[in-house]
């Protein structure tokens, strides 16, 4: 499969590309100016004429960028990186939607959820509860963005809520795996919702990723 991974310069995209590698052709981007791992081009991703580029020839987006962003500083960061997360991601879609590309994953943050009181056991069903700061809102904008691309139609999209970053990165690299496995039905419902954790307090349902257990370990 022809993948296009964005945030290739960051932890997250660097794990992703060196695992698929092997199995899949990839083309990586990213906002630094090089990266190891393959086929490498930095693109803004808010700028349609470089992300028609990126997406020409890929038959599937691994979207980690607004999940591992590159780090932003001064008086503009927030707003930056607000539009980088919105703008970026529809941009991105509504180009890979031009050319042809059917599945789009987004990595997104299981934080949206953490607002919940700690007892509470809160599945892909409940509602993000985003703090009001660019840090929670970007991947809840990003999210937002890609679910009504899935339901205008052209376009699948799988949702994958992650925890922090580092953590249990064989469920975090096994969810992208199934991401990029699921079958579709045709017509049916394009947007799908996992939560990648092992807490009891988010209990997963990612059994059509591969996992065997729905819930907290």
């Amino acid at each position: 499969m022809d993948v296009l991974i964005t945030g290739a310069d960051r932890p997250l995209g660097r794990l992703a590309a060196g695992h698929f590698k092997e199995a899949h052709r990839l083309r990586l981007t990213g906002a630094a100016p090089s990266a190891p791992g393959g086929e490498y081009r930095s693109a803004d991703l808010r700028e349609p004429e470089e992300v028609a580029r990126l997406v020409a020839g890929m038959q599937a987006v691994l979207h980690l960028a607004v999940y591992d962003p590159t780090p932003l500083s001064g008086p503009g960061a927030e707003q930056a990186r607000l539009e980088v997360a919105a703008r970026g991601t529809y941009v991105l879609l509504c180009e890979a939607r031009k050319a042809g590309v059917e599945r789009v994953v987004l990595a997104s943050r299981l934080a949206l959820m953490e607002a919940y009181p700690e007892d509470y056991v809160v599945d892909e069903n409940w509602q993000p509860r985003p703090e009001a700061d660019a840090e929670s809102l970007a991947p809840y904008l990003s999210e937002i963005v890609c679910r009504e691309f899935a339901r205008e139609g052209g376009i699948h999209t799988v949702c994958l809520r992650l925890g922090a970053p580092g953590e249990a990165e064989a469920d975090v690299l096994q969810a992208l795996e199934g991401s990029l496995a699921l079958g579709f039905e045709h017509p049916g419902y394009r947007w799908h919702l996992f939560h990648i954790s092992r807490s009891a307090r988010f209990p997963m349902g990612a059994g059509a990723l591969g996992f065997e257990q729905k819930g907290g370990a």
